[in-house]
């Protein structure tokens, strides 16, 4: 007989975070009544919340076989199988479990679970209408309304789109800092205004580019802007905005603060300053905004001084839960890249490839590939911009790099694959962040060969100087570096792009 009392402590437990003790109550129980569907409900939650997907996706199927025709089952699948980003099952579920569910604030959530799957998928039209009807079921949706500015933002739709990415602020991913008590900034406020960081280096980077805009301003209005990110960006960002205080404590404003700048009057994300600067394309100037330290550009300038272009390359990037396995490729599978121009290539890689690096090259001793780990492997990423700075071109599966370059204003091909995230779009080359870089996309998921085929060619078109793995020079005089880097807008763009990973 089933002990409500301890059911209900159980799951008041998981639900305040103590997963521990919820645990080892579902786990005495269990294993006396082992195909309790109720018990067995409360163990997928706890290990949804722990992270433990491929656990949680196992016991939620055996609620499923249990009780077919009940939501919770379904749902709990479908939320399973988002955290292992099998996209399209994740969706299968849910709309199996909108069918079995008899509440409206369980339909809600439903709809932005799958809502929350399509936008992974870049299905970014008919994912908007799975928010909008969340937000008619529940217009307290947080994570709807989360959702519909993740929609909104990929179809270019800026103003509507950043006032909902606002609701995503303090989930996990996106943590809200509050220094002083004092209020967000609405954009009029003035006083001391902090920009804080709260997500990953490729975001504080690209969202950086809104910082001129703030500091002029604060300029008109009395006020001073100060920016509280990583601190492996310290150095780089007090180069590029000398007129602005830059700490690198996210968060922490007794660390190493000066006096005069703790008295805090507004914060904000950085990213969320867009929401009064980013209201078209054409607010986006895309022109360079990182200064990379000149003595080590110099550095670098002086041993890359060869007879053939310098190209940076990256051929993964991510983490699980922002699609990792769809961002990775082999070197093997870059070879008709590697081998189109005689270039000097440079790993970008940020986690050592060295004993990669040494496998292909025992295949392809003709391939000219280094890593230089005081390039990549340091904790200061003025490093790693100012030997960007120093190379003529860039092609990188899209991560971090390709915000440096792309703030650089390097030339650069980013690979974006078929279910990518927001700011790529889902159609197009051009890049309304950085004019210098171009998106390159996969057209069918999992395969990369005809899109790498096609970039080889085009890379040698580029290069026309430089015969294939020969480094011999056909044309004297050849120009490597565009001189404006621009990227040509592709004429028929329709203006939609892909989603950073929205709260379920």
């Amino acid at each position: 007989m089933l002990n409500e009392r301890k059911l209900n402590v159980a799951q008041d437990l998981a639900e305040a975070g103590d997963y521990d003790r919820a645990y080892a109550i579902c786990d005495k129980e269990l294993s006396s009544d082992p195909n309790n569907y109720r018990w067995l409900t409360i163990m997928v939650y706890i290990m949804l919340q722990t992270e433990k997907p491929t656990i949680a996706y196992h016991l939620a199927r055996r609620v499923a076989d249990l009780e077919p025709k009940k939501a919770a089952g379904w749902l709990n699948l479908g939320m399973a199988c988002k955290d292992l980003r099998r996209d399209r099952e994740a969706v299968r579920f849910a709309k199996k479990a909108f069918r079995f569910s008899d509440n409206e604030k369980q339909q809600a959530m439903i709809n932005v679970n799958i809502g929350s799957s399509l936008i992974d998928m870049g299905e970014f039209v008919e994912a908007e209408g799975y928010c909008l009807e969340a937000i008619r079921l529940n217009p307290d949706t947080i994570k709807g309304r989360a959702n519909l500015g993740f929609c909104q933002l990929a179809q270019r739709q800026w103003k509507e789109g950043w006032e909902n990415y606002r609701h995503c602020s303090g989930h996990e991913w996106r943590p809200k800092f509050v220094y002083n008590d004092e209020p967000e900034w609405d954009g009029k406020g003035e006083g001391n205004i902090v920009l804080y960081g709260e997500q990953g280096l490729g975001d504080q980077i690209s969202f950086a580019s809104v910082v001129p805009d703030v500091h002029r301003w604060a300029k008109k209005n009395n006020s001073r802007v100060i920016l509280d990110l990583s601190n492996r960006l310290t150095n780089l960002l007090r180069r590029s905005f000398p007129d602005i205080k830059v700490y690198g404590t996210q968060g922490n404003v007794n660390a190493l603060w000066d006096k005069e700048d703790r008295k805090i009057d507004h914060s904000l994300p950085i990213g969320q300053a867009c929401e009064y600067f980013r209201h078209s394309d054409d607010d986006f100037p895309g022109t360079p905004y990182l200064k990379p330290c000149p003595d080590r550009k110099a550095m670098w300038k002086a041993l890359f001084k060869k007879k053939k272009p310098v190209i940076g390359i990256a051929w993964s990037g991510g983490i699980p839960q922002t699609g990792s396995k769809w961002r990775r490729v082999g070197l093997n599978a870059l070879l008709p890249i590697l081998k189109s121009v005689d270039a000097h290539w440079v790993s970008l890689q940020y986690k050592d490839a060295s004993k990669e690096i040494a496998e292909f090259k025992k295949e392809h001793p003709e391939i000219d590939l280094v890593q230089y780990h005081h390039g990549t492997l340091t904790m200061d990423y003025d490093d790693t911009v100012a030997m960007v700075s120093a190379m003529d071109h860039v092609i990188a599966m899209h991560t971090t790099i390709v915000h440096v370059a792309g703030g650089l204003g390097v030339p650069c091909w980013a690979f974006v694959p078929l279910f990518s995230q927001w700011r790529y779009g889902s159609d197009g080359e051009d890049y309304v962040w950085a004019n210098s870089l171009r998106i390159l996309r996969q057209t069918e998921r999992g395969k990369w060969d005809d899109l790498f085929e096609k970039t080889a060619k085009e890379l040698n078109a580029l290069f026309p100087g430089i015969s294939k793995t020969t480094g011999k020079t056909a044309q004297s005089g050849r120009v490597l570096r565009s001189k404006s880097g621009r990227v040509r807008r592709n004429s028929k763009h329709v203006s939609r792009s892909n989603g950073d990973r929205p709260p379920a």
